[in-house]
């Protein structure tokens, strides 16, 4: 019988509880004709645009930043060919700065 008389109970809260959250859900909202509904309106529809706005600034982030780890990726593969065309160019320095001093010892 206690057992009933609880499980009533807790039906009979947890209806109480729901209509109250409907009713108040229903109170909550301005009427259509109310000029404060207008304000909401306006108000959510500017926060809306800003929300757009932003969300296209975050697009835009996104391609920027792969368009920046594209460049820097090639210019990470370039780096050893120029190194190696840098190590060349000192060698072919040296080279000629060698025959220079030959040229001049000879001289």
């Amino acid at each position: 019988m206690r057992g009933l008389r609880r499980c009533g109970l807790a039906a009979a809260l947890l209806l109480a509880c729901v209509g109250s959250a409907s009713a108040q859900t229903e109170f909550d909202k301005p009427a259509a004709s109310d000029p404060a509904s207008a304000a909401v309106t306006a108000d959510r529809a500017r926060r809306e645009e800003t929300l757009r706005s932003l969300e296209q600034r975050a697009r835009q982030s996104v391609e920027s930043r792969q368009r920046l780890e594209s460049e820097i990726a090639t210019l990470r593969s370039d780096r050893p060919k120029l190194s190696a065309a840098l190590l060349d160019a000192a060698g072919r320095a040296r080279a000629a700065e060698e025959r220079a001093r030959a040229a001049e010892a000879r001289l």
